[in-house]
């Protein structure tokens, strides 16, 4: 099982849902279901912070419970700082369960240029290529 963990970074509190957050927590989601993997998340969580050191404090205490009784944790965080509504940088991590390891790492670009569903096939294709990581482990 996977688990799925969106973090908005440098936002406020105040702003409204973000739409491209949501975007990316659908495509995540579907991309792992379409390859045969169960996929469980929680609700996208919001920091002020930037996150750019890394995840510490409430964002770890998040990610502990968000991998309780699955084998991976998949944690998306969209940097917004400096950004009105599309995130200028998105990092994913992948974390096994057993024993709580990173797996891979990497930064994909969130450029929201085209259709919506052009851009879900983007993302999409960026989950494709973190998938063989969990086969690995």
């Amino acid at each position: 099982m996977v688990s799925l963990l969106i973090i908005e970074a440098g936002l406020d509190h105040s702003r409204p849902a973000m739409e491209h957050s949501m975007l990316w927590e659908d495509s995540i989601m579907g991309a792992f279901f379409d390859a045969g993997h169960i996929v469980t998340n929680v609700p996208i969580q919001r920091f002020s912070e930037t996150l750019e050191g890394g995840l510490s404090g409430d964002a770890l205490l998040i990610m502990e419970r968000a991998i309780e009784g699955g084998e991976f944790l998949v944690v998306a965080i969209l940097d917004y700082s400096g950004a009105a509504f599309i995130p200028g940088r998105v990092s994913l991590q992948v974390f096994s369960a057993n024993p709580k390891t990173k797996i891979h790492e990497r930064d994909a670009s969130a450029a929201a240029q085209g259709s919506q569903g052009q851009h879900r096939d983007r993302i999409r294709a960026v989950i494709a290529g973190v998938i063989p990581y969990l086969m690995g482990n």
